[in-house]
């Protein structure tokens, strides 16, 4: 799942940029828009340096500790899916035994 909005403002990011050439990531700091760090999106340095200001600054470790910005995303969105997946399947076998959750019991 690749991150397709800049994490500060949501403008569409070009798919097609060369944001992750080596050379590119550091011959300036200002050049990278993403964050070296966790490799959170951005689309220019000053959306970067905002977000930064805004709170990235206490979560960038913890992204950068789960796999960089699309692992954590990727593992977010998986973790929603998983307990509204949770939520209907109670909602829709209420009354009944769900054998794949007595089973998880006994494990």
């Amino acid at each position: 799942m690749l991150r397709n909005k800049c994490a500060a403002c949501a403008t569409p990011l070009d798919s097609q940029d060369t944001t992750s050439c080596v050379r590119y990531l550091y011959e300036s700091s200002d050049a990278w828009p993403g964050c070296v760090r966790c490799q959170t999106r951005y689309c220019s340095a000053a959306c970067r340096r905002a977000h930064w200001r805004d709170g990235h600054e206490q979560v960038c470790e913890e992204i950068a500790r789960g796999g960089g910005a699309e692992q954590h995303y990727a593992d977010e969105k998986y973790i929603e899916a998983a307990e509204e997946a949770i939520k209907k399947c109670a909602d829709d076998t209420k009354g009944q035994t769900c054998y794949i959750c007595t089973q998880a019991l006994h494990w």
